[in-house]
């Protein structure tokens, strides 16, 4: 696992909230104080003035520093160490209050922006049993930004836990705000040094960001270059943890691919005599196990996403996304691809394997009118008694026939809005199929008469090689998977990122463009209201077109926002999350309804129906 975020974008992390200003100083009364940290630390340390909270000296005056726990930074420092050198780093808390410190039941967002770092480096100490690492700035660029008041926004998913990711035009936007409320007002820094480091720190802000995108980018290119010289040997194929074969010696791994390519000829040869059994029995409902057993070699095992598909895994939807379906595929049949409308489930699962063609993909859109195995496979014609069967059934049986022919290459059916129907009711005699590896368990009886388009076949066998890959959508429309389909499927969440669909769709956006829709997006979270490809492309489209509409940039972002996001929200009166997601966007309105009038409106209007005790439902 591996930093996600663009060149330049500034990393962020949560500290707790300190009543004397992370100076060094320890809380007066901390047993009164919730900065975060649990009662037993406070009690046990701060009490008594042992200095041993993380947080404590962020902001002193000598020697400023962080710590960031084992659990939120060895998967960064371990593989690379120097992965903060030169980055930005912006420190955020929960907002706090004299006289108890942080107020959880505070409305609205309860982000406040704490302050941010130019790292210098990152160095690893031991305390007690573990390993935690101390982050310290380049002299002078520890600025404290608490006093403010700014909230901490839009910060998205960078890789793994504890450290988090906020695109450059938001951090702009961030100290530009900062800048607007410390005009003119020296009182509200914590000392006149604060100021000074600020004010330093906001004029070198392009120049560090631009810094920061090249050590990142040199960064990547060291760790690409150790995992291609870690790779397997040519033909040895995918090892989809890169960290392992740094620990493997070249010698090991030559003499590994040499057992492998004689397991794939023993396996080839055992392959071509099932293939002829399984011929010479087709016509029989009963088969010996000798000649039905299929062979599995975990060393022959294809993966699901083929090689030359796994940059653009990595690059579309990130490293983890590769990893999970990798795993998945290695132990599980089903993969469900989960997440949000427009986040690109079906664009994912159609880019698997190496197919332009769709020989070895198959999509099926399922129905909600589907009540039984029929709707799948088919079902047998009274007229003639002959099986008519779906295209599903057709590609079954050619994976089959493939297979026998030692043909195995990975085969995926991708099943669009999988949950609009029960799949307990037409698809788990399938599914419950793939759980045997004995080739006489793993067949399907399609009737006694035969096929219409093959007389002779009354069966099909589940290849081993074959995959389904299911798109599911969490709304009204959609029912929820039964625990039985649950525990014969490998669950992934795709999460939406709208900066990655803008990069998708290829759109250069102006950094009050970016801010309006990460934030906006930011407050919508968690309402399947995303700015998605969709939104992306429909904005790029817009943006084209805009000059012969005669409309300027600003109105085509504002009217893709209200179609294409608000347009999704819906909002109950009485529940206390949309009370705080219609603040956030009232907020949202203010920094950006002057521009987006057409969005800010519909936004005022929502505020009203709320106050008025009704509901906002979209069309």
């Amino acid at each position: 696992m591996s930093l996600q975020m663009k060149p330049g974008d500034a990393l962020a992390i949560r500290i707790n909230a300190h009543r004397e200003g992370w100076d060094g100083t320890i809380c007066d009364d901390p047993t009164s104080w919730s900065c975060l940290a649990t009662p037993d630390f406070r009690e046990r340390y701060c009490a008594r003035a042992r200095p041993d909270c993380f947080h404590l000296s962020t902001f002193a005056r000598r020697d400023p520093s962080v710590v960031i726990e084992a659990n939120g930074g060895a998967w960064i420092f371990e593989r690379d160490p120097h992965a903060f050198d030169d980055q930005l780093l912006v420190l955020w808390t929960e907002r706090f209050e004299e006289p108890r410190g942080v107020v959880r039941e505070r409305p609205g967002d309860n982000k406040l922006l704490a302050g941010v770092y130019r790292v210098q480096g990152v160095e690893s100490f031991e305390t007690g049993n573990r390993v935690c690492y101390r982050v310290r700035p380049h002299p002078g660029t520890a600025v404290r930004l608490s006093p403010l008041g700014i909230e901490a926004r839009a910060m998205r998913y960078a890789g793994g836990a504890y450290v988090k990711a906020i695109d450059r035009s938001m951090l702009f936007r961030l100290f530009e705000e900062a800048r607007e409320e410390a005009e003119g007002r020296p009182d509200l820094w914590f000392s006149p040094a604060d100021r000074e480091q600020f004010e330093h720190f906001d004029a070198h802000l392009h120049d560090w960001c631009e810094i920061a995108a090249r050590r990142y980018l040199d960064s990547r290119a060291e760790q690409d270059r150790v995992r291609e010289v870690a790779k397997p040997i040519p033909g040895s194929g995918y090892m989809p943890f890169a960290d392992l074969g740094t620990k493997l010696d070249p010698e090991d791994l030559r003499k590994a691919e040499e057992r492998r390519q004689a397991e794939r000829h023993d396996h080839r040869i055992e392959s071509e005599e099932t293939r002829r059994a399984a011929v010479n029995a087709s016509d029989s409902e009963a088969t010996s196990p000798e000649s039905t057993t299929i062979i599995s070699a975990e060393s022959t095992m294809p993966w699901l996403v083929e090689a030359p598909r796994r940059s653009w895994v990595i690059e579309q939807y990130g490293e983890r996304v590769l990893q999970a379906l990798l795993l998945g595929a290695l132990t599980k049949s089903l993969i469900v691809l989960r997440g949000e409308p427009g986040v690109g489930k079906s664009h994912l699962a159609i880019q698997l394997l190496e197919d332009p063609k769709r020989e070895r993909t198959l999509i099926v859109p399922v129905s909600s009118t589907w009540r039984g195995s029929e709707d799948l496979l088919g079902y047998v014609n009274p007229v003639d008694n002959r099986f008519e069967e779906t295209p599903f059934t057709r590609f079954l049986i050619d994976a089959e026939l493939a297979w026998d022919k030692g043909d195995q290459r990975m085969r995926v059916v991708v099943f669009e809005e999988f949950n609009l129907s029960q799949p307990e009711h037409w698809f788990a005699d399938v599914l419950s199929l793939t759980q045997f590896e004995n080739r006489a368990d793993r067949v399907i009886r399609l009737g006694n008469s035969g096929l219409r388009s093959a007389p002779n076949r009354k069966t099909v066998t589940l290849s081993p090689h074959l995959r389904f890959v299911a798109t599911i959508n969490s709304d009204h429309a959609a029912r929820p998977l039964s625990p039985r389909v649950l525990d014969r499927a490998a669950v992934l969440e795709l999460r939406g990122d709208p900066r990655r669909a803008i990069e998708r769709a290829g759109i250069e956006l102006e950094e009050f463009e970016m801010a309006s829709i990460l934030e906006l997006s930011d407050a919508l979270h968690g309402k399947d209201a995303n700015f998605s490809l969709r939104s992306a492309r429909a904005l790029l489209v817009g943006l084209e077109a805009g000059a012969s509409m005669q409309l300027e940039r600003h109105e085509i972002l504002d009217l893709v926002l209200v179609q294409d996001v608000l347009g999704k929200v819906r909002l109950l009166a009485r529940d206390p999350a949309d009370a705080l997601t219609i603040r956030k966007l009232e907020a949202w309105g203010k920094r950006f309804g002057s521009k987006l009038s057409t969005c800010n409106d519909r936004i005022d209007s929502w505020i009203q129906e709320l106050s008025e005790g009704r509901d906002v439902v979209q069309a």
